[in-house]
């Protein structure tokens, strides 16, 4: 996990987005997904954060076809946007 903390300001946005957006969001995916996985490309931080908020933890994965696919992945223990283990 990364560390510190949001702002009051953004603590505020992020009540209301959760009411309007992010509960939505968490329902549309049947409101049991916590985790989903990564690949092929690297994800984006903004979209990385925008999903952190939501809720849903991206874990973000590199290999080849070759390999088998994944060679390294993010931990749970470890999570970082941007980062791939």
């Amino acid at each position: 996990q990364e560390t510190g903390g949001p702002g009051l300001l953004l603590k505020l946005k992020h009540a209301v987005f959760d009411k309007l957006v992010y509960g939505k969001l968490r329902a549309a995916l049947g409101g049991h997904c916590h985790a989903a996985i990564s690949g092929g490309a690297p994800l984006g931080a903004r979209l990385g954060h925008f999903y952190r908020g939501v809720g849903l933890s991206i874990y973000e994965g590199y290999g080849l076809t070759e390999t088998s696919a994944a060679i390294t992945v993010n931990r749970v223990d470890g999570l970082r946007v941007g980062s791939v283990g």
